[in-house]
């Protein structure tokens, strides 16, 4: 008895799926190219200048600069609703 596998048609079924991975990857990378990142001007972070000496040279500068980096508000323009964000 001779079995007969003919696989003569599955050669299309290969390149649809090839030509569906294209297009997901196409469209997938399109989104990422167009997508922009707005951030609106609440968000905009304004750093106040402080003093910092240019040079430490002694205690006295040392606790300048301490005072100014404890100054610092580090976390004031952060929004925390768009740390949530993810679209």
């Amino acid at each position: 008895m001779k079995v007969s596998r003919n696989q003569a048609g599955s050669s299309h079924i290969v390149a649809f799926l090839v030509v569906a991975i294209i297009v997901v990857v196409g469209a997938v990378g399109y989104r990422v190219m167009n997508s922009t990142e707005t951030i609106s001007p609440q968000a905009a972070v304004s750093y106040a200048p402080t003093k910092v000496p240019d040079t430490i040279s002694s205690n006295v500068d040392l606790k300048k600069a301490g005072a100014a980096l404890d100054s610092t508000n580090i976390d004031g323009g952060v929004n925390s609703n768009q740390l949530n964000d993810l679209d």
